[in-house]
């Protein structure tokens, strides 16, 4: 079985986040994953913009994400994909946006990368044939975000 994916994410991928995890941390019968050896290659992701409305502008990001490279110098490659902007109702198509990417590196059981803001990937684990990672997302606008990763 591959642990990996390059197809499109959707609300649905990420109901264990936005309906448990998010607000109960990670299942305590979870296999918790500590270094990056079995973690790299391609990934569905979510970040959640403003998770309480706090800044006006709560809204999620749906993407792939691709972590390469060693403990001590990795890429995550972030593959944009579709944006909702909770307040104002609107979907935007932002498959035709340019890749952006980030470097960083492992560090104390999780991840960390700069690029367009800072990512740190806190916890990574496995529950069910799936894994699972979730962190926060500094933006370059200061707004605070939540990030998910899945793949089957």
């Amino acid at each position: 079985m591959s642990l990996s994916t390059r197809k499109r994410p959707n609300l649905g991928d990420f109901l264990w986040y936005t309906e448990g995890v998010a607000y109960e941390g990670v299942p305590s019968d979870a296999t918790i994953i500590n270094n990056i050896g079995p973690l790299t290659g391609s990934w569905k992701a979510l970040i959640v913009h403003d998770l309480n409305n706090e800044y006006d502008a709560s809204g999620m990001e749906f993407l792939n994400i691709v972590l390469t490279g060693t403990a001590k110098n990795l890429s995550v490659t972030l593959d944009w994909y579709e944006s909702y902007l909770a307040n104002e109702g609107k979907r935007l198509d932002k498959s035709n946006m340019e890749d952006s990417v980030f470097n960083g590196k492992w560090e104390n059981s999780g991840l960390w990368a700069s690029g367009a803001g800072t990512i740190h990937l806190t916890q990574f684990y496995e529950q069910n044939g799936k894994q699972y990672a979730i962190g926060t997302m500094d933006t370059p606008d200061g707004i605070p975000a939540l990030v998910a990763l899945v793949r089957p």
